[in-house]
């Protein structure tokens, strides 16, 4: 397992004037998964070239196991790195294919045959060495991709949007493999994606990159719970946002007084902010709102409902078969613990 540590990292492309990556500090644990997400353009897929050595930065390092490697050209670095299309040798078999790394180290005939017949094994395909490229579905190109990655036992392994290309439910099938290798075979993993839920299921830990510039970087359920900005919770899906005043543990604001726990903002205006689904309909002795239900939209596992309270309209999602209905007066519980306090932008 190796220690990645990305310090200061800084591109700036010939004949452009912004940086596509600026000053991104990371540590990877060894073993870790961590996600680079953001929109298109952020610099993920600039900091995983840089990472496996297909660029060079513009100033900053990168480090395996504390020791430098801009040095070390990419067939040294000991990465593996998958991209968005298989890009698998049309005029190989699926044996060839995954067996190309180890026959540019000349290893043995033997041992080469084993190792590829063991790795098409744990990504699911196995007795398919000799089938050609063509003959296989999109889900088989990319595992046949990835076994050919991990075949080299890498000491890093990068994957830039392997599932991009795949329909929905291969998608699912292929996180829950890339999951499963990862976790069994502990190797430090970077994994791009601009998809929120994608980066939730598979990460330890998620970089938020906006324009090149690390916004956040933390848990899933951090981003979910404790958002450092209003874009950042915007992006994981936020709905609620309530303009006020926070003093001495309570916010102030249209809907009235609200107690808080553990936030850490500090006192003066903001933006207080609950996920949908951590607001229940019960009343209690704390935070307790009266409101009547505005809007009732039916989404299968749970409804929204909008509920409008003292000059503020939330978004709550609950159990679709409960008997709520537009017009009904309701009591809102908003759990201290579940709100979060922004800087006003």
């Amino acid at each position: 397992m190796t220690l990645v540590e990305i310090d200061a990292l800084t591109k700036l492309y010939p004949n452009t004037a912004a940086h596509a990556l600026h000053g991104l500090s990371l540590a990877i644990q060894p073993g870790e998964l961590v996600a680079l997400l953001g929109p298109s353009g952020c610099g993920k897929t600039t900091t995983l070239k840089l990472i496996a050595g297909l660029l060079s930065p513009s100033s900053g390092d990168v480090r395996f196991d504390g020791r430098s490697v801009l040095g070390v050209p990419p067939e040294r670095r000991g990465v593996a790195m998958v991209f968005q299309k298989p890009l698998l040798f049309p005029y190989m078999s699926v044996g060839e294919n995954v067996a190309f790394g180890l026959r540019m180290r000349g290893e043995r005939p033997a041992a080469i045959e084993r190792r590829v017949r063991d790795m098409l094994d744990l990504v699911r395909l196995p007795g398919l060495e000799s089938r050609r490229p063509q003959q296989l579905s999109g889900g088989q190109e990319q595992r046949v991709a990835l076994a050919r990655g991990l075949v080299i036992e890498p000491r890093v392994l990068l994957l830039d949007e392997p599932l991009s290309q795949l329909d929905a439910g291969l998608r699912v099938e292929m996180r829950e493999l890339i999951v499963r290798l990862q976790r069994e075979l502990k190797i430090t993993t970077v994994f791009v994606t601009h998809d929120q839920e994608e980066a939730v299921m598979l990460a330890d830990r998620i970089a938020l990159l906006f324009g090149g510039r690390l916004q956040q970087y933390d848990t899933p359920r951090g981003f979910y719970e404790r958002p450092a900005s209003l874009p950042i919770a915007r992006f994981f899906g936020g709905l609620n946002f309530i303009a006020g005043h926070k003093h001495a543990g309570r916010f102030h604001c249209p809907a009235g007084a609200l107690e808080l726990n553990g936030v850490t903002a500090p006192d003066g205006p903001g933006v207080l902010t609950i996920r949908p689904e951590a607001i229940r309909f019960a009343g209690a002795s704390a935070n307790t709102l009266r409101g009547t239900i505005t809007q009732s939209i039916y989404l299968g596992a749970q409804t929204r409902y909008l509920v409008r309270s003292g000059g503020v309209e939330l978004q709550v999602l609950a159990d679709p078969h409960c008997p709520r209905a537009p017009g009904d007066s309701v009591e809102l519980t908003l759990p201290k613990e579940r709100l979060w306090v922004l800087p006003a932008e």
